[in-house]
């Protein structure tokens, strides 16, 4: 998302883009982006997470992603949503 936000989707960027596939194993890097949040703040993190399931399964994430980037930020199944 950096060298997308930085520098492809800026006038410097034209004429630039990806030529790899994505480096997204999950084994190293996790299963799509994150927030960082306090330990202990269990009642933030519930409301995070439903906020999430529920855009997951309604669809808004993505489209909300692909209003600013020009990929999904989510994995196909985030946190068992959908399964």
């Amino acid at each position: 998302m950096k060298a997308y936000l930085d520098f492809l989707s800026k006038e410097n960027g034209a004429g630039f883009e990806f030529v790899s596939p994505p480096i997204d194993e999950v084994e190293y890097f996790g299963p799509g982006v994150g927030v960082g949040l306090r330990k202990g703040n269990d009642e933030l993190l519930a409301k995070i997470d439903k906020a999430l399931e529920e855009m997951i399964k309604d669809g808004s994430l993505e489209k909300f992603s692909l209003k600013y980037f020009p990929f999904s930020i989510q994995p196909a199944n985030w946190k068992g949503v959908g399964q």
